[in-house]
């Protein structure tokens, strides 16, 4: 054998063995090679985006301290959901917390997510859990961890099949939509959301230790993942980043929008409440309206209106940056379980940086600006337009009080 024919060989056999050397964490780890060039430059590009998306937020109207609270809230959940997401193997987690509040949070619900594919098959297993109302949406889009590009598919608590302990069993698939507790899916579907609707005296959503019970199980058993290698974690890095970006240039990128139809863009007053369609991250049966509210630290906002037939309503109010603000400790929502109504199913909601005595306020924590955001579930009957006026702050309390007064007389 020629010399160049065992140089050739010798050659052959140390590329692959530095291939198989590189691509496997601990054997590079053991003879000293670098094997992380793919995901240092992952990693280099996701600490570019949050400078690049720390730019333009701060360019963004709203722009102030809390818009960093905001990115990183973003950054969290891009690495709960999208770091280890696995439509292979996929898990339910919670969408959103306390401490993880991005795109309009909910105080009271529970949502979870996960990352499936259209073309497999899977069993959900869960529990209402004291519950309203449950949906569970189909998203097609991309695997990379983008935006999910449309809504395209739903099914709903009233479509499977509850026993009397609150357990449900359905499954979801490529298959035929037509069986009983079973949700065909998109050839495009990448994601699943599950929102469970609560009207309790607390808001759920501020239960640290509640849990809603929900398992996704894929039929044909995919077996155990493959170890990480310098590859996959570049990829996981970059689904983490897609997903950082994607979910915060929706509203900090200028132009190319549009307003869906329920959001009011004139201060203090709400447009007409109706359902958001196709909107990617909208529950079709659900009702909004939203309106932004600017007072001043002597003004209070009253809403008034007559609550429709639902299976579930509330109002919260928001940041700039579409976050809750603080229910865990402050009254910043209502829902039908927390309001006073009065004759007819009428309600007065005021919004003022203090208590003017009244049971219906939302606590503004100082804010001179925010969103207030209305859903109203599965109306069966007219929602009238919300009606709105500015007040003296001083005045409202005072008259409040005096109507107190001549109840207490009357009363007496």
């Amino acid at each position: 054998m020629s010399k160049a024919i065992i140089a050739l060989i010798i050659t052959g056999i140390m590329v692959i063995s530095y291939k198989t050397v590189s691509e496997d964490p601990l054997l590079s780890m053991a003879v000293g090679l670098n094997n992380n060039q793919q995901s240092t430059r992952a990693f280099n590009d996701l600490l570019q985006s949050m400078q690049d998306m720390a730019r333009l937020a701060n360019q963004y109207p709203a722009a102030s301290a809390e818009s960093y609270r905001s990115l990183l809230h973003t950054l969290a959940s891009a690495l709960v959901h999208a770091l280890e997401d696995d439509p292979e193997r996929p898990e339910f987690k919670r969408s959103v917390t306390t401490t993880m509040k991005w795109l309009g949070d909910n105080p009271d619900a529970i949502y979870h997510s996960a990352t499936v594919r259209g073309d497999r098959n899977y069993q959900i297993r869960g529990n209402m859990a004291g519950a309203k109302y449950l949906s569970l949406s189909a998203h097609d889009g991309k695997h990379d961890g983008s935006i999910e590009e449309k809504l395209s598919a739903v099914i709903t608590s009233d479509d499977i099949t509850i026993d009397d302990d609150g357990r449900f069993s359905f499954f979801i698939g490529p298959g035929n939509n037509s069986q009983k507790n079973y949700l065909k899916l998109s050839k495009n579907t990448s994601s699943l959301i599950v929102r469970h609707y609560f009207e309790e005296k607390k808001p759920v959503a501020a239960d640290l230790y509640r849990h809603v019970p929900l398992v996704i199980t894929p039929l044909d058993d995919p077996g155990p993942a493959p170890a990480p290698t310098d590859s996959s974690i570049a990829a996981s890095i970059d689904r983490a980043n897609n997903y950082f970006r994607g979910h915060l240039e929706i509203f900090l990128k200028p132009g190319g929008k549009t307003t869906p139809a329920f959001v009011s863009t004139q201060p203090n007053q709400f447009v007409q409440p109706v359902k958001p369609g196709t909107l990617a991250l909208g529950n079709t049966d659900a009702a909004y309206a939203q309106a932004p509210f600017v007072l001043t630290d002597k003004q209070a906002l009253v809403i008034s209106g007559r609550m429709p037939e639902v299976r579930m309503a509330n109002v919260v109010l928001w940041n700039a940056y579409l976050q809750t603000f603080d229910y865990r400790h402050r009254q910043v929502s209502l829902n039908r379980e927390q309001m006073v109504f009065e004759e007819g199913g009428r309600f007065t909601i005021i919004v003022a940086h203090q208590n003017p005595g009244h049971p219906n306020w939302l606590d503004t924590e100082g804010r001179n600006f925010g969103f207030i955001y209305w859903r109203f579930l599965l109306p069966t009957s007219d929602i009238e337009k919300l009606e709105t006026r500015l007040v003296d702050f001083e005045e409202l309390k005072q008259a409040l009080k005096k109507d107190r007064g001549s109840s207490s007389v009357a009363a007496g």
